[in-house]
C-alpha cells in the first residue's frame, strides 16, 4: 500500500518539525512527509512541485493565511485533501476553512494517534473535525431548527447527514441530535 503523501504547513518551524518527527513515528508505514512550509504562498508552490495527498494547514501565518492558501490550492488541485490543524477554535475560522475547501478541521491539543486518524480519514474522502468543533456545529444546527421553528422530524434527513459527514462526533453528541 503507497504511503498517505503528507505536507505540513506551519510558521512555527520548531513546531513544523516536531509535527514531522511525530507523524513518522505514529504514522508508521501508513504516512510520509514529503515537505515543510512555513505560510500559505509557500504551501501553494510546493502543492504544485511535490503533489502531496492531504495538507495539513495552519491557519493564522504571515504572508498568506491558511483559509487563503486552502481556497486556491482547493480550487487548482480539488484532489488534494486539506485538513486544518490549528490553535483556533473560533467558529469564523472553522466555516471560512471548511467553505473554502477544507476536509477537516483539528485542534492541536489533539493526540497523536489522533491526528493520524484524522489524515487517514479526510485522505479516505471523509470530513473530519475535532469533537469540541463537533459539539459547536451541533449546537448551530439545533439553534438553527428553534430560529426556523420546524419540527426536529423535519430535519431527520439534515441530521443524519450531518451525522454521516462528522465521524468525530461523540456517541452522546450523535443521540442528542436525534432527540
Amino acid at each position: 500500500m503507497a504511503k498517505i503523501r503528507v505536507l505540513v504547513v506551519d510558521d512555527q518551524e520548531l513546531f513544523a518539525r516536531g509535527l514531522e518527527i511525530v507523524l513518522k513515528g505514529h504514522g508508521g508505514d501508513e504516512l510520509a512527509v514529503v515537505g515543510i512550509a512555513a505560510n500559505g504562498k509557500e504551501a501553494i508552490q510546493k502543492v504544485e512541485a511535490l503533489a502531496p495527498d492531504v495538507v495539513l494547514m495552519d491557519v493564522r501565518m504571515p504572508v498568506m493565511d491558511g483559509v487563503e492558501a486552502t481556497r486556491i490550492i482547493h480550487e487548482r488541485n480539488p484532489a488534494i485533501k486539506i485538513l486544518i490543524l490549528t490553535t483556533f477554535d473560533d467558529d469564523q475560522y472553522v466555516a471560512d476553512a471548511l467553505g473554502n475547501g477544507a476536509q477537516g478541521y483539528v485542534l492541536k491539543n489533539l493526540k497523536p494517534d489522533d491526528l493520524v486518524t484524522s489524515i487517514k480519514a479526510v485522505h479516505a474522502g471523509n470530513l473530519y473535525v475535532s469533537s469540541g468543533v463537533g459539539s459547536r456545529l451541533v449546537r448551530h444546527a439545533q439553534a438553527g431548527m428553534e430560529r426556523t421553528h420546524k419540527r426536529p422530524i423535519e430535519y431527520h434527513g439534515e441530521i443524519n447527514f450531518l451525522l454521516s459527514q462528522f465521524e468525530s462526533l461523540r456517541k452522546r453528541e450523535a443521540e442528542i441530535l436525534h432527540l
